[in-house]
């Protein structure tokens, strides 16, 4: 009998695993007759990627999403006239008939539909994109982001790795519009091959792209603009598909810690408020922010032959309280009075062991107390006037109260 429920224990077991697992497919349409937008209403032509024959490719193509274990299959069919195509899986162990260099398994052509295969080994942030004369094709706009996450679903880096409640991925990449305007004449095979080299112009980009938007767009795209509670872990994807070094600069309130790369977990994390991503690599950050703010990050884009810096974007991001005066008072009956202060502050109805910190509002911790009864009066004397923003933290919840100091 404990034989016969030993084997279905373990028959539930891999039922239950195997359920987990799935079979994802993709159908991604290749094209070289696209038009994309840009921020300033100038319009280019593009090749591409899409899910749909009736829809133009975007830039960046694409988002394709897995879980860990999964089996994954991308058919893609090709319908550019007269340019051959492949879709490289960018950092991802596949062999190498699924690799995606033309001449090392196969390019489609004109009318052809062929398919990709692999397993999802590990969660990460991986790219794909045209391997076919790739220096032009990559250019033209046939490129996009890859993630495997975790086995489970789970909102976390990789499969039990740190948790996070939100996520934002970012791809970065250039675009010089003379090329599209007049894409470079190309030789039809891999730029690895021997074949004649492909003559190309000078690279002189003149958009500067996070998944393919730029300046004002930036602000509006509620897939860029980063936006959280205080308290809130954000795990920020970063991916550079361009040809232009990224310096990307974090405030130093959100205490940005890398964590993965090329999706890969790190030996340890990083705990850096600046990292250099270049072409082709991928960055997992987690964020954290205590305090509200209302700041950016800056992301640079640095020519890499002469180290300069041709554009800065600057991304907004927002934390706000984890919920409203009037629910934080109701559900934790917390007062802080006066407020304005002008000497002292006192807080009332607090849970002994309660941690109270106060930071300013460029995220800098200037008070930070432990709580032994249940009000605590702290000095305000010293601070300068100003607004302030109170993170009182217990073993179960977290609330944000604003301070005003006057003088």
């Amino acid at each position: 009998m404990k034989k016969l429920l030993f084997i279905f224990v373990c028959i539930i077991g891999i039922a239950t695993d195997l359920h987990a697992q799935q079979h994802v497919k993709y159908r991604l349409i290749m094209r070289n007759r696209g038009e994309y937008t840009l921020w300033d209403g100038v319009t280019v032509k593009t090749y591409g990627f899409a899910l749909k024959l009736a829809e133009q490719p975007g830039i960046p193509g694409p988002t394709l999403i897995a879980n860990e274990g999964d089996t994954v299959t991308i058919l893609a069919w090709n319908v550019s006239q007269g340019e051959p195509h492949t879709i490289h899986l960018h950092g991802l162990d596949v062999d190498q008939a699924n690799d995606g260099v033309a001449h090392t398994s196969f390019e489609i052509k004109h009318m052809e539909e062929k398919s990709y295969k692999f397993i999802a080994t590990h969660a990460g942030t991986f790219l794909y994109h045209c391997h076919v004369a790739s220096v032009v094709h990559l250019q033209m706009g046939m490129y996009g982001l890859l993630k495997i996450h975790p086995k489970d679903g789970a909102k976390s880096a990789w499969t039990g790795g740190p948790r996070f409640d939100k996520q934002y991925s970012w791809l970065t990449s250039e675009m010089d519009k003379k090329w599209h305007d007049a894409p470079p004449e190309i030789n039809h095979g891999d730029t690895t091959d021997m074949r004649p080299p492909v003559k190309i112009p000078k690279y002189l980009p003149t958009y500067f792209l996070v998944n393919g938007k730029s300046d004002w767009q930036l602000s509006q795209d509620t897939n860029i603009f980063l936006k959280a509670r205080a308290g809130e872990k954000v795990y920020l994807r970063l991916a550079n598909i361009g040809y232009f070094e990224n310096r990307i600069i974090i405030p130093p309130a959100l205490k940005a810690e890398f964590i993965d790369s090329d999706g890969r977990p790190l030996p340890a994390s990083m705990r850096q408020d600046t990292m250099m991503v270049s072409p082709g690599e991928r960055y997992g950050v987690m964020l954290s922010a205590d305090a509200l703010l209302k700041d950016s990050i800056e992301v640079q884009f640095i020519n890499m032959n002469s180290h300069q810096k041709w554009k800065s974007h600057f991304i907004n991001v927002q934390i706000d309280n984890a919920n409203s005066i009037d629910e934080m008072v109701s559900a934790f009956k917390t007062n802080i009075y006066p407020n304005p202060a002008e000497e002292i502050a006192t807080i009332d109805n607090l849970s002994p062991g309660a941690s109270i910190r106060v930071f300013n509002i460029i995220g800098e911790v200037v008070g930070n107390f432990t709580a032994t009864d249940e009000k605590l009066t702290f000095p305000t004397a010293g601070l300068p006037t100003g607004s302030y923003s109170v993170i009182i933290r217990t073993a179960t919840t977290t609330r944000v109260f604003p301070l005003t100091v006057v003088h």
